[in-house]
């Protein structure tokens, strides 16, 4: 069960952290690194990030699940016991898609509370932005609602425009900007609400988009530790809101399950 509960915790951690990444190049290039967000090279190089670091993701997601059993039998595991680590990577590389494929098909058929896991899963990457409940940091944002989206354009979808990220102690600023932005509303611009998101490091509110008006972090030093940052925190909250629900559902199950086995031995005796 531990194992388990280890391995999921690693997978939702993963998932958040490498999309929080990678999904907010746009905002990571201009604010560490100044460059003009204009132009067919920014465009090209936001897209080209992207598609790396989604890349790099499931990359290290895959290695994770093969490391996780230490008793596979392949050469990859043998050539890391060995210390044979440079030809290990290089046979992981060649065999990159056989080992993805063997390692989706067996989580998928041995998971063991399948339902419980997507249905806490998906609430966690869908829905818990930030962290509600522990936050040193408050990062503004405009959340657009625009209509018109889909095949028959009957859908609406959510688009956020991330402002400054500001501290807990500021709380006259925090509401002055949260009433400038209401009040900076253009004639084409779609229904938007003005929201704040707490975080515990301002480095992981800069990663996912927001800018800091008080403190400066560019460069690839910035960049890089605004990362380890952004781990920590993403892996707080999944402990957080993922873990400490998930487990507690599966021992409600567990309970519930006992009970009416008793129930039905109970019937028969």
């Amino acid at each position: 069960m531990a194992k388990y509960l280890f391995s999921r915790l690693i997978l939702v951690f993963f998932i958040s952290f490498f999309t929080s990444w990678a999904f907010n190049t746009y905002n990571q290039l201009e604010y560490f690194f100044d460059i003009e967000p204009t132009g067919f090279f920014f465009g090209g190089l936001d897209w080209l990030l992207t598609v790396i670091i989604i890349v790099f993701g499931v990359v290290i997601i895959n290695a994770f699940f093969l490391l996780l059993d230490f008793d596979y039998s392949s050469e990859i595991i043998q050539g890391i016991k060995k210390g044979r680590i440079i030809q290990a990577f290089k046979d992981y590389l060649s065999e990159f898609f056989r080992i993805l494929k063997d390692n989706f098909n067996y989580e998928l058929q041995y998971d063991l509370y399948p339902k419980q896991f997507l249905v806490f899963a998906i609430i966690f990457l869908l829905f818990i932005k930030g962290n509600p409940l522990i936050n040193n940091y408050h990062g503004i944002a405009k959340e657009y609602y625009i209509g018109g989206q889909g095949m028959y354009a009957n859908e609406a979808r959510i688009a956020e425009s991330q402002d400054y990220i500001l501290h807990n102690s500021d709380i006259a600023l925090i509401k002055q900007r949260m009433v400038e932005l209401e009040r900076e509303l253009s004639d084409d611009e779609p229904f938007f609400k003005v929201k704040e998101r707490g975080y515990i490091f301002i480095q992981s509110g800069l990663v996912e988009g927001y800018q800091s008006p008080s403190y400066e972090y560019t460069g690839f030093i910035s960049y890089f530790g605004s990362l380890f940052y952004l781990a920590i925190e993403k892996f707080i909250n999944v402990i957080l809101y993922f873990l400490i629900p998930f487990s507690i559902s599966i021992g409600v199950y567990h309970f519930y399950h006992r009970r009416k086995q008793k129930k039905v031995q109970n019937k028969f005796y």
